[in-house]
């Protein structure tokens, strides 16, 4: 049996409005939460005016929990829990909340729990990216088993490499995914894509800093004006990294009904050996209105026999910098000595 000794008081985050009264206001849902979290109430008097501008809620302060939309309950709950000034503080899947702005302060005052108070967070999240950022220790867990515990990059790096594996395994079984985004106009559907290999075959493997080609066969229903088509590469979590459209002068003016077999080279591959998929996109006419829009189209790996993930320079990021380092000068030095660098 498992066993965990807590040393300190709690603040726990969980879920979203945990403790919220509906029909008492903010203002009300702030002392009871707080209550509830072992504030006392001079405390929470004296951080009442901190917890709602940080929350941004000073507009809906004095209105009932039960009019609020679930990201203000969140704010307003995350605001009172970071409050407290407790040894250890739970955090689950809460932290994508509200806008762009909402979410920096979030990174942010975790990062000044974390780093500068020297508090105990434990953040329970699939955020891989979030996890990695804010985590020194990671715990992988399936099923209620550790799989890998350690240090922030080995593990996520091990969950990418997982996840990887089984996004691959998904593909090669059915070519659409729960995870495909779609939108058709009926104006433009896709056929087909491959990628081609050297040897004119079909793969679903680039090797790194290799040519590729991107093969499309697109069906077009009926005519259209000023098509522009474009392929972009995004990882299995949708961070966009690139695109390439169509130049002006690729097709005519208008392209009548029919099959039309599309071929788009992209030379050295840059990205780095993992996961990866294809989005591909057909805008029309002269406002570039959208007529086909896909995610997911193809998943597809790079490999190389020679760079693997192990590599510490390789850990971050998705490309490598093409860089040299040439020499390092001592500038205290009246000598002006330098030390080479060699590969």
């Amino acid at each position: 049996m498992a066993r965990v000794r807590v040393h300190g008081r709690i603040a726990p985050l969980i879920e979203v409005g945990a403790g919220f009264v509906p029909d008492f206001t903010g203002r009300e849902n702030v002392y009871l939460n707080g209550s509830i979290l072992g504030m006392s109430r001079k405390e929470i008097d004296r951080k009442f005016d901190e917890i709602v501008d940080f929350a941004e809620m000073a507009e809906f302060i004095d209105t009932p929990v039960k009019r609020y939309s679930s990201g203000m309950q969140v704010k307003l709950a995350f605001a009172v829990a970071t409050s407290i000034e407790s040894e250890i503080l739970i955090v689950d899947e809460v932290l994508a909340v509200g806008d762009l702005a909402f979410q920096r302060k979030c990174f942010d005052r975790m990062e000044q729990l974390i780093k500068r108070e020297q508090r105990t967070v434990l953040l329970v999240s699939h955020n891989i990216r979030q996890v990695e950022r804010l985590c020194s220790r990671v715990v992988l867990m399936n099923h209620g088993r550790v799989l890998q515990d350690g240090a922030s990059n080995n593990v996520c790096n091990a969950f990418y490499d997982e996840s990887d594996k089984r996004i691959a395994a998904t593909n090669k079984k059915a070519t659409a995914t729960a995870n495909q985004k779609l939108m058709s106009s009926g104006e433009v559907d896709l056929d087909e894509i491959n990628i081609i290999d050297g040897n004119g075959e079909i793969t679903n493997e680039i090797e790194y800093l290799a040519d590729a080609v991107i093969k499309l066969k697109l069906r077009v229903n009926k005519p259209i004006k000023h098509a522009c088509i474009g392929i972009g590469v995004h990882t299995t979590d949708f961070i966009y990294l690139a695109t390439k459209h169509t130049p002006r002068n690729f097709t005519a003016d208008v392209l009548p009904i029919g099959i039309y077999s599309i071929r788009c080279k992209i030379k050295k591959f840059p990205f780095l050996p993992r996961t990866y998929a294809l989005r591909v996109g057909v805008a029309v006419g002269e406002t570039k209105d959208t007529a086909f829009y896909i995610e997911n189209a193809l998943v597809f790996r790079v490999t190389s026999q020679e760079l693997n993930r192990s590599n510490p320079d390789l850990a971050e990021g998705f490309t490598e910098l093409q860089a040299e380092w040439a020499e390092i000068e001592n500038t205290n030095s009246e000598n002006h000595d330098f030390a080479q660098i060699t590969p």
